[in-house]
């Protein structure tokens, strides 16, 4: 499957192989849904790609970030997502 995606100026699209994804059926939209994550799955398990990585895309429940440490001056933030 190949994707194109266009940006800049006028110019923005999606493709895959050649259609617009916003004209295909929801059927056909379906199908590409479930190869891509098929896809995500196999890289998420050979180590090519994070999970958390992924679990960022999701709508947050809630966030917080904790006071900053007196040593280093980082601080700790802690996001609850429910899938």
């Amino acid at each position: 499957m190949k994707f194109e995606i266009t940006q800049g100026c006028t110019a923005y699209d999606f493709t895959v192989d050649g259609k617009r994804y916003s004209d295909l059926p929801s059927e056909e939209k379906a199908k590409i849904i479930d190869h891509v994550l098929a896809k995500v799955k196999e890289q998420i398990l050979n180590n090519h790609m994070a999970f958390e990585g992924i679990m960022e895309h999701f709508q947050y429940d809630y966030h917080e970030i904790g006071p900053k440490c007196g040593q280093c001056g980082d601080s700790v933030s802690k996001t609850i997502i429910t899938v």
